[in-house]
């Protein structure tokens, strides 16, 4: 790719506009008209091009392929997400890496308790790549939040945590870091299954995402937070979403609890 990319610019002068009429169109539809099949590619507007024209096509990319070499191991591990972080030097544009591959990829390069700033692993090259596409906040933070839809987020430092957040924030610094957190707090618990241990009724990946959020909101302070503060700041939000998803995130905090703690039973005086 590297290749095609460099030849291209050494030859950009003699690229010529193709006209938009019958005699010299390329009618890339042609090809697959009406039939089924397969189609690899990185060019985003050929497959929303294709798409349109023939539903039947299937469509793959560089992270297919990579993901086939890797299941039948032709690429280890080590080399596997080491081309994923290559194929972000290729300079596609919008390059699409699907939630569950983009998860395994932070949990490989930052699930090391060790790691402490991503900027200090080749997953930065991922990550500071997708969050300059958007230019508003809003649709950068949205990105941010799905980018942890898939991940294992017990494995994770609160330190990386913190690293990728001051990242987001620096294409907004009036925004308070507490609220990014909260918000990721409620966010990622919306986005995790509720399962119940039958002795305690807590959810194991909703209390391992509390203890999460409770690290991060100290280290932001500097200091040790109560639980009762904590807990109202997040109820204060999840007073402001909608009714259904308002009494979902209720429940998602609740069961990070068990039924005969502290935080449990201050949450059944608000009920």
């Amino acid at each position: 790719m590297y290749k095609i990319l460099k030849a291209i610019q050494n030859n950009i002068e003699k690229l010529k506009l193709i006209n938009d009429d019958e005699a010299n169109f390329f009618k890339y539809d042609y090809a697959l008209k009406d039939k089924e099949g397969l189609l690899l590619t990185d060019d985003l507007y050929l497959t929303w091009f294709i798409q349109e024209k023939n539903p039947n096509i299937l469509f793959g990319n560089v992270f297919n392929i990579l993901e086939f070499l890797y299941d039948k191991d032709i690429l280890n591990e080590n080399e596997f997400y080491k081309k994923i972080i290559d194929s972000f030097s290729l300079g596609i544009i919008d390059i699409n890496l699907g939630a569950d591959l983009l998860g395994k990829t932070i949990n490989y390069y930052l699930g090391l308790p060790e790691v402490l700033s991503y900027e200090d692993t080749h997953f930065k090259l991922i990550f500071d790549n997708l969050i300059s596409r958007n230019t508003d906040f809003r649709s950068k933070q949205k990105l941010f939040l799905e980018m942890f839809n898939c991940v294992d987020i017990h494995n994770l430092s609160s330190d990386a945590l913190l690293s990728l957040i001051s990242k987001l924030l620096e294409f907004n610094p009036l925004v308070d870091p507490q609220k990014i957190v909260e918000t990721w707090f409620i966010y990622c618990g919306l986005r995790r299954e509720v399962i119940k241990d039958i002795d305690t009724s807590i959810s194991i990946v909703h209390e391992a995402l509390w203890f999460k959020y409770k690290d991060l909101m100290e280290k932001l302070n500097s200091s040790t937070c109560s639980s009762k503060v904590l807990l109202d700041n997040i109820i204060r939000i999840i007073k402001s979403l909608d009714g259904n998803i308002s009494i979902l995130a209720f429940d998602n905090l609740t069961s990070c609890f068990s039924l005969d703690s502290s935080e449990y039973k201050y949450l059944e005086t608000l009920i």
